[in-house]
């Protein structure tokens, strides 16, 4: 009996499974390697990807600095144009404002200026506003000692009736033309 069972025991043969073992893990193998090419690969395309979008943005980083930067000197020009028309002319700003249900005209003088000066206006006091509006600047005219005077109205068209408007326009007009150092312009108020 004993024999019996060394000749069954030497029958198994492990050479075939274990060539389908390697077969198995060599296929395993490629495919792992395989795999990590695909990674490597979809890494190296999100990699570069991502770089061109980076070189994107700096462009319109740079072009967005460009523009500040000119918007930056364009300021500096107006603040150093201020400062030398501060220092050699008479600046006069004029606004109408609304104030419950009276129309009020504000007259200031430089922009640093608190000193400013509030006339009542309304359609019957047409007159009163050309004569109190052409003394008001008149004297400021004359206090300049020949220096020019700009005289800029930021006028709000929802908040002035047209007669006041018109006759605002006309006394600076006249001004204009009888003084030959005034200069006046009339702007829309931004909302």
């Amino acid at each position: 009996m004993r024999r019996r069972q060394r000749v069954g025991l030497q029958e198994i043969n492990l050479t075939s499974l274990l060539d389908v073992l390697f077969c198995i893990l060599f296929i395993v193998m490629l495919a792992g390697n395989q795999n990590e090419q695909d990674i490597k690969s979809d890494a190296q395309q999100q990699l570069e990807a991502l770089e061109a979008e980076s070189q994107e943005q700096i462009g319109q980083l740079q072009s967005e600095v460009g523009k500040l930067t000119a918007q930056v000197t364009t300021y500096q020009n107006q603040m150093e144009s201020y400062d030398i028309y501060h220092a050699e002319a008479v600046i006069i700003t004029l606004s109408n404002v609304l104030e419950g249900r009276d129309h009020k005209l504000i007259v200031s003088r430089d922009l640093e200026s608190e000193e400013k000066t509030s006339f009542l206006m309304g359609t019957n006091r047409i007159e009163y506003i050309k004569q109190v509006l052409r003394t008001s600047i008149t004297e400021q005219i004359e206090a300049g000692a020949n220096r020019p005077v700009y005289i800029v109205f930021i006028c709000d068209r929802e908040k002035i009736y047209t007669q006041e408007f018109s006759a605002i326009t006309s006394t600076l007009s006249e001004l204009q033309n009888e003084y030959k150092e005034v200069f006046y312009k009339t702007m829309e108020a931004e909302r």
